[in-house]
């Protein structure tokens, strides 16, 4: 779970094209997963499918976490970021006044969920990891692993809510750590994950 699918100029332009696109791919991939299935851009000109810096970075993760299995697991975990849509973050002029109502809505999705075990993409003062901890408490279950550069990886249990006693591991943003090889060697070394 990310907090705000950021974007750029192609993004913003695409998200509601691209929802009405997700309609078809969900027919003719049932398992469909936007780190594997979409073209994400970078500038105006879109990545081939599931070959954008941060799909890479995500797909790393999951191959260090699951092994052989990373597709599968990917294919059939809830991947969301809790602001829905791309934007500038909470400074962001559009999305601001609704900022709090998506988060609001991100809520809803993970109590409908009721996950055992949250990834959480970005553990840092803005990331995901604080905005779960402020909403519920997150209860650190061990010490966190030193990465360098001043990134951790953080292991806890959510506190409370509809999804308390959850597992939660918080990486460091993918898309800032780019997943590197101390990230992916730690993750590896604390198989297996649920």
């Amino acid at each position: 779970m990310g907090l705000n699918g950021k974007g750029n100029r192609y993004a913003h332009q695409n998200d509601l094209q691209d929802a009405n696109h997700l309609a078809v791919w969900s027919r003719k991939h049932p398992l469909h997963s936007a780190y594997l299935d979409e073209r994400w851009g970078n500038g105006s000109v879109p990545s081939p499918r599931g070959q954008s810096g941060l799909q890479g970075y995500v797909r790393r993760t999951f191959e260090a976490m699951y092994g052989k299995s990373w597709e599968e697991v990917l294919r059939s975990t809830a991947c969301f970021n809790m602001i829905p849509v791309s934007s500038d973050g909470d400074s962001d002029p559009v999305l601001a006044p609704i900022w709090n109502e998506c988060v609001d809505w991100g809520i809803r999705l993970l109590e409908y969920l009721k996950p055992s075990f949250i990834v959480l993409n970005g553990n840092g003062p803005r990331g995901a990891w604080a905005m779960v901890e402020r909403k519920f408490g997150i209860e650190q279950s061990r010490a966190a692993i030193d990465l360098g550069r001043h990134y951790r990886l953080k292991f806890g249990l959510v506190a409370s809510g509809p999804f308390g006693g959850a597992r939660a591991i918080g990486l460091p943003h993918l898309s800032r750590d780019k997943a590197s090889a101390a990230l992916l060697t730690a993750l590896q070394k604390e198989q297996p994950y649920p």
